[in-house]
Protein backbone atom coordinates (compact mmCIF):
# COMPACT_ATOMS: atom_id res chain seq x y z
CA UNK A 1 0.00 0.00 0.00
CA UNK A 2 1.17 3.14 -0.87
CA UNK A 3 1.70 5.90 2.35
CA UNK A 4 -0.58 8.55 2.49
CA UNK A 5 -1.68 10.27 5.62
CA UNK A 6 -4.54 12.89 6.99
CA UNK A 7 -4.20 14.96 10.06
CA UNK A 8 -5.41 13.57 12.81
CA UNK A 9 -6.29 15.72 15.36
CA UNK A 10 -7.87 14.48 19.09
CA UNK A 11 -10.15 16.61 20.86
CA UNK A 12 -9.92 17.24 24.72
CA UNK A 13 -13.93 17.68 24.82
CA UNK A 14 -15.30 14.43 25.03
CA UNK A 15 -13.46 10.99 26.57
CA UNK A 16 -15.44 8.48 25.68
CA UNK A 17 -15.76 5.30 27.97
CA UNK A 18 -16.53 1.89 27.38
CA UNK A 19 -16.90 -0.11 23.90
CA UNK A 20 -17.56 2.37 21.00
CA UNK A 21 -17.46 2.24 16.63
CA UNK A 22 -14.06 2.58 15.74
CA UNK A 23 -15.60 5.52 13.93
CA UNK A 24 -17.95 6.89 16.71
CA UNK A 25 -16.94 10.93 17.47
CA UNK A 26 -15.09 10.94 14.20
CA UNK A 27 -15.54 13.78 11.95
CA UNK A 28 -13.51 13.65 8.75
CA UNK A 29 -13.37 17.13 6.94
CA UNK A 30 -12.98 17.49 3.55
CA UNK A 31 -13.04 20.58 1.37
CA UNK A 32 -16.80 20.44 0.36
CA UNK A 33 -18.25 17.69 2.66
CA UNK A 34 -17.86 16.53 6.78
CA UNK A 35 -18.33 12.75 6.89
CA UNK A 36 -19.65 12.34 10.66
CA UNK A 37 -20.91 9.17 12.62
CA UNK A 38 -24.72 7.95 11.96
CA UNK A 39 -26.55 9.11 14.89
CA UNK A 40 -29.97 8.81 16.54
CA UNK A 41 -30.47 12.20 16.12
CA UNK A 42 -30.31 11.79 12.29
CA UNK A 43 -32.84 8.88 12.27
CA UNK A 44 -35.96 11.36 11.35
CA UNK A 45 -34.15 13.06 8.29
CA UNK A 46 -33.17 9.49 6.99
CA UNK A 47 -36.29 8.08 7.43
CA UNK A 48 -37.92 10.93 5.41
CA UNK A 49 -35.15 10.33 2.53
CA UNK A 50 -36.27 6.71 2.13
CA UNK A 51 -39.60 7.34 2.14
CA UNK A 52 -39.21 7.85 -1.30
CA UNK A 53 -40.09 4.80 -3.78
CA UNK A 54 -37.19 5.95 -6.41
CA UNK A 55 -34.64 6.18 -4.05
CA UNK A 56 -35.29 3.38 -2.52
CA UNK A 57 -35.11 1.41 -5.56
CA UNK A 58 -32.01 3.02 -6.52
CA UNK A 59 -30.10 1.93 -3.15
CA UNK A 60 -32.31 -1.62 -3.33
CA UNK A 61 -33.74 -0.91 0.09
CA UNK A 62 -36.80 -2.28 1.94
CA UNK A 63 -39.37 0.63 3.48
CA UNK A 64 -39.05 0.68 7.01
CA UNK A 65 -41.23 2.39 9.89
CA UNK A 66 -39.74 4.99 11.93
CA UNK A 67 -39.62 2.34 14.66
CA UNK A 68 -37.67 0.07 12.57
CA UNK A 69 -35.67 2.80 11.07
CA UNK A 70 -34.75 3.64 14.76
CA UNK A 71 -33.79 0.30 15.81
CA UNK A 72 -31.98 -0.04 12.24
CA UNK A 73 -29.62 2.58 13.30
CA UNK A 74 -29.25 0.77 16.56
CA UNK A 75 -28.26 -2.23 15.21
CA UNK A 76 -25.51 -0.70 12.74
CA UNK A 77 -24.12 1.64 15.57
CA UNK A 78 -23.54 -1.72 16.97
CA UNK A 79 -22.56 -3.86 13.94
CA UNK A 80 -18.99 -4.58 13.61
CA UNK A 81 -19.26 -5.28 9.92
CA UNK A 82 -20.61 -2.09 9.47
CA UNK A 83 -19.54 1.39 9.11
CA UNK A 84 -21.42 3.85 8.27
CA UNK A 85 -21.00 7.92 7.93
CA UNK A 86 -23.76 10.95 7.23
CA UNK A 87 -22.49 13.19 4.74
CA UNK A 88 -23.04 16.97 5.27
CA UNK A 89 -22.59 19.66 3.18
CA UNK A 90 -20.28 22.05 4.30
CA UNK A 91 -21.72 25.07 2.20
CA UNK A 92 -25.40 24.52 3.74
CA UNK A 93 -23.25 25.01 7.36
CA UNK A 94 -22.12 28.00 7.11
CA UNK A 95 -24.25 31.52 7.69
CA UNK A 96 -26.39 32.25 4.91
CA UNK A 97 -24.44 35.42 4.45
CA UNK A 98 -20.94 33.90 4.19
CA UNK A 99 -21.93 30.93 1.22
CA UNK A 100 -22.08 31.59 -2.16
CA UNK A 101 -24.25 29.12 -4.26
CA UNK A 102 -22.22 26.43 -4.73
CA UNK A 103 -20.87 26.05 -1.36
CA UNK A 104 -17.59 27.17 -2.37
CA UNK A 105 -17.57 30.19 -0.09
CA UNK A 106 -19.39 28.39 2.69
CA UNK A 107 -16.39 25.28 2.51
CA UNK A 108 -13.77 28.12 2.95
CA UNK A 109 -15.85 29.77 5.90
CA UNK A 110 -15.58 26.40 7.60
CA UNK A 111 -11.70 25.84 6.87
CA UNK A 112 -10.46 26.18 10.45
CA UNK A 113 -9.91 22.71 12.19
CA UNK A 114 -11.56 24.48 15.47
CA UNK A 115 -13.94 26.20 13.68
CA UNK A 116 -15.25 23.16 11.00
CA UNK A 117 -15.19 20.43 14.37
CA UNK A 118 -17.54 23.15 16.06
CA UNK A 119 -19.84 23.44 12.97
CA UNK A 120 -20.27 19.57 13.10
CA UNK A 121 -20.18 19.15 16.57
CA UNK A 122 -23.14 21.43 16.74
CA UNK A 123 -24.76 17.91 14.29
CA UNK A 124 -26.17 20.25 11.69
CA UNK A 125 -29.14 17.98 10.70
CA UNK A 126 -30.04 20.01 8.46
CA UNK A 127 -26.86 19.60 6.46
CA UNK A 128 -27.25 15.86 5.93
CA UNK A 129 -27.04 15.11 2.46
CA UNK A 130 -26.86 11.72 2.51
CA UNK A 131 -24.82 8.82 3.51
CA UNK A 132 -21.90 6.40 3.07
CA UNK A 133 -21.42 2.89 4.38
CA UNK A 134 -19.02 0.18 4.44
CA UNK A 135 -20.03 -3.48 4.77
CA UNK A 136 -17.25 -5.95 6.06
CA UNK A 137 -18.33 -9.13 4.28
CA UNK A 138 -15.62 -9.94 1.57
CA UNK A 139 -13.72 -13.06 1.56
CA UNK A 140 -10.72 -14.76 0.44
CA UNK A 141 -10.15 -17.00 -2.46
CA UNK A 142 -10.93 -19.75 -0.16
CA UNK A 143 -14.37 -18.53 1.09
CA UNK A 144 -12.72 -17.46 4.66
CA UNK A 145 -13.73 -13.91 5.53
CA UNK A 146 -11.36 -11.21 5.19
CA UNK A 147 -11.86 -8.03 6.43
CA UNK A 148 -9.47 -6.30 3.69
CA UNK A 149 -12.49 -6.63 1.44
CA UNK A 150 -15.50 -4.65 1.83
CA UNK A 151 -18.52 -3.40 0.01
CA UNK A 152 -19.14 0.34 -0.42
CA UNK A 153 -22.25 1.81 -0.87
CA UNK A 154 -23.39 5.97 -1.57
CA UNK A 155 -26.62 8.14 -1.18
CA UNK A 156 -27.16 11.50 -2.08
CA UNK A 157 -30.86 11.77 -0.80
CA UNK A 158 -31.03 15.56 -1.20
CA UNK A 159 -31.19 16.77 -5.12
CA UNK A 160 -29.27 20.15 -4.50
CA UNK A 161 -26.23 18.03 -3.48
CA UNK A 162 -26.02 16.23 -6.70
CA UNK A 163 -24.14 16.56 -9.77
CA UNK A 164 -21.19 18.79 -7.75
CA UNK A 165 -18.62 16.66 -6.78
CA UNK A 166 -20.07 16.19 -2.90
CA UNK A 167 -20.51 12.18 -3.29
CA UNK A 168 -17.13 11.93 -5.62
CA UNK A 169 -15.60 13.21 -2.42
CA UNK A 170 -17.69 12.04 0.32
CA UNK A 171 -16.82 8.36 -1.24
CA UNK A 172 -12.72 9.22 -1.56
CA UNK A 173 -12.77 10.09 2.05
CA UNK A 174 -14.43 6.92 2.91
CA UNK A 175 -12.01 5.32 1.00
CA UNK A 176 -9.17 6.34 2.61
CA UNK A 177 -10.15 6.49 5.78
CA UNK A 178 -10.99 2.39 4.85
CA UNK A 179 -7.69 2.07 3.58
CA UNK A 180 -5.35 3.91 6.34
CA UNK A 181 -7.79 2.78 9.27
CA UNK A 182 -9.13 -0.37 8.50
CA UNK A 183 -6.02 -1.67 6.29
CA UNK A 184 -8.94 -2.70 3.40
CA UNK A 185 -7.15 -3.47 0.22
CA UNK A 186 -9.94 -4.01 -2.01
CA UNK A 187 -13.12 -2.04 -2.49
CA UNK A 188 -16.27 -3.03 -4.72
CA UNK A 189 -19.68 -1.94 -5.17
CA UNK A 190 -22.64 -3.52 -6.53
CA UNK A 191 -25.14 -1.21 -8.47
CA UNK A 192 -28.18 -1.49 -10.40
CA UNK A 193 -27.80 -0.76 -14.22
CA UNK A 194 -30.55 1.68 -13.95
CA UNK A 195 -28.38 3.84 -11.43
CA UNK A 196 -26.27 4.44 -14.70
CA UNK A 197 -25.27 8.16 -12.54
CA UNK A 198 -23.37 5.84 -9.69
CA UNK A 199 -21.95 3.26 -12.07
CA UNK A 200 -20.33 6.73 -13.65
CA UNK A 201 -19.16 7.96 -10.33
CA UNK A 202 -17.24 4.65 -9.26
CA UNK A 203 -15.84 4.28 -12.89
CA UNK A 204 -14.27 7.88 -12.89
CA UNK A 205 -12.86 7.31 -8.97
CA UNK A 206 -10.94 3.84 -10.78
CA UNK A 207 -13.06 1.28 -10.40
CA UNK A 208 -13.24 -0.90 -13.03
CA UNK A 209 -16.05 -3.39 -14.01
CA UNK A 210 -15.31 -7.16 -12.47
CA UNK A 211 -19.23 -8.46 -12.91
CA UNK A 212 -22.59 -8.26 -13.54
CA UNK A 213 -25.35 -10.54 -13.21
CA UNK A 214 -28.21 -9.99 -15.90
CA UNK A 215 -31.12 -12.00 -13.88
CA UNK A 216 -30.83 -9.46 -11.22
CA UNK A 217 -29.91 -5.68 -14.04
CA UNK A 218 -26.70 -5.41 -11.00
CA UNK A 219 -23.50 -4.45 -12.17
CA UNK A 220 -20.37 -4.99 -9.73
CA UNK A 221 -17.07 -2.83 -9.80
CA UNK A 222 -14.05 -3.10 -7.64
CA UNK A 223 -10.77 -0.92 -6.89
CA UNK A 224 -7.99 -2.56 -5.43
CA UNK A 225 -5.47 -0.17 -3.18
CA UNK A 226 -2.62 0.98 -5.38
CA UNK A 227 -0.29 -1.40 -3.04
CA UNK A 228 -2.88 -4.08 -3.67
CA UNK A 229 -3.04 -3.37 -7.30
CA UNK A 230 1.14 -3.34 -7.65
CA UNK A 231 1.08 -6.54 -6.29
CA UNK A 232 -1.16 -8.26 -9.06
CA UNK A 233 0.34 -6.64 -11.89
CA UNK A 234 -2.53 -4.63 -12.15
CA UNK A 235 -1.51 -1.47 -11.62
CA UNK A 236 1.43 1.31 -10.30
CA UNK A 237 2.30 2.10 -7.35
CA UNK A 238 1.18 6.03 -7.64
CA UNK A 239 -1.17 6.83 -5.18
CA UNK A 240 -4.62 7.03 -6.41
CA UNK A 241 -7.05 9.67 -5.84
CA UNK A 242 -8.90 8.75 -2.97
CA UNK A 243 -5.61 8.63 -1.26
CA UNK A 244 -4.65 11.70 -2.34
CA UNK A 245 -8.06 13.81 -1.53
CA UNK A 246 -7.70 11.53 2.15
CA UNK A 247 -4.19 12.90 2.60
CA UNK A 248 -5.65 16.72 2.08
CA UNK A 249 -8.31 15.67 4.98
CA UNK A 250 -8.25 16.01 8.54
CA UNK A 251 -9.43 13.77 11.13
CA UNK A 252 -11.06 14.65 14.25
CA UNK A 253 -11.36 12.24 16.90
CA UNK A 254 -13.64 12.63 20.29
CA UNK A 255 -16.20 14.78 19.16
CA UNK A 256 -18.92 15.62 21.31
CA UNK A 257 -22.15 16.06 19.32
CA UNK A 258 -24.64 18.46 19.98
CA UNK A 259 -28.43 19.11 18.40
CA UNK A 260 -30.33 21.19 16.75
CA UNK A 261 -33.57 21.33 18.59
CA UNK A 262 -35.87 21.42 15.91
CA UNK A 263 -35.00 20.51 12.35
CA UNK A 264 -37.44 21.13 9.31
CA UNK A 265 -37.73 17.83 6.79
CA UNK A 266 -38.12 18.96 3.75
CA UNK A 267 -39.38 16.60 0.36
CA UNK A 268 -36.92 14.72 -1.75
CA UNK A 269 -36.84 13.31 -5.08
CA UNK A 270 -34.14 10.96 -5.61
CA UNK A 271 -31.52 10.64 -8.12
CA UNK A 272 -28.04 9.23 -8.49
CA UNK A 273 -24.96 9.99 -6.33
CA UNK A 274 -21.93 12.30 -7.72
Amino acid sequence: MSEFNSTVITNAIFSPSGAMRQNEGTVIMGSAVALVPYLPEHVDRYHAWMLDPWLREMTASEPLSIEEEVEMQRSWHADDDKLTFIVLDLGLMADPGDRAADGARGSAVLASAVGAVAQCAAARVSAMVGDVNLFFNGTDDEGEEDRGVCEVEVMLAEPAARRRGLGTEAVQLLLGYAAQRCAVRRFYCKIGDANTASIAMFKRLGFAVCNHVAAFEETELELLVPGEAAAAGSGATEPAPFEQAYSRASVHEGVAFEFEPTVAIIGTTAGGAD
